[in-house]
């Protein structure tokens, strides 16, 4: 067997292994955000002169759903509204963790054996997945 069957055979077995691992990985990775003002306007729309629903203390947690220029579309405690991104510390969420079964896996740039090697995990290593597509889990 070669050397690029082993090593999709070794990238197989790890996601399997974080699928077993996890039951909650989603088709999408989810962003999440911490409010960086002493206290931020939670808006109905996306602009300052929106109604204010709710105002927000600084280090207060959100869901990013999406963005709009500069603002993020974001749901707190079942409200949904929008935030300035001046005022939010957005970052990726994983979905799930796992860990390296190959003994060694390449972490590519697309999910396709030919793209570009990013990096390589040897066994045992624990990864945090943040996307997923086609079957394939991104670390």
């Amino acid at each position: 067997m070669n050397v690029s069957k082993k090593l999709m055979l070794s990238l197989a077995a790890a996601v399997i292994t974080v699928f077993a691992m996890s039951n909650t990985i989603s088709a999408a990775s989810e962003k999440t955000g911490v409010v960086t003002g002493t206290v931020v306007n939670f808006r109905k729309e996306p602009s300052l002169s929106s109604k204010v629903l709710l105002q927000l203390k600084k280090g207060t947690k959100v869901t990013v759903i999406d963005s709009r220029g500069d603002w993020y579309h974001v749901c707190y405690n079942d409200a949904y509204g929008w935030m300035h991104s001046d005022w939010l510390d957005v970052s990726e969420k994983s979905i799930a963790t796992g860990i390296v079964t190959g003994s060694v896996v390449n972490v590519r740039s697309k999910p396709d054996t030919k793209a570009e090697v990013l990096t390589q995990f040897k066994k045992g290593t624990k990864v945090e997945i943040f996307e997923q597509a086609n079957g394939t889990a991104f670390p």
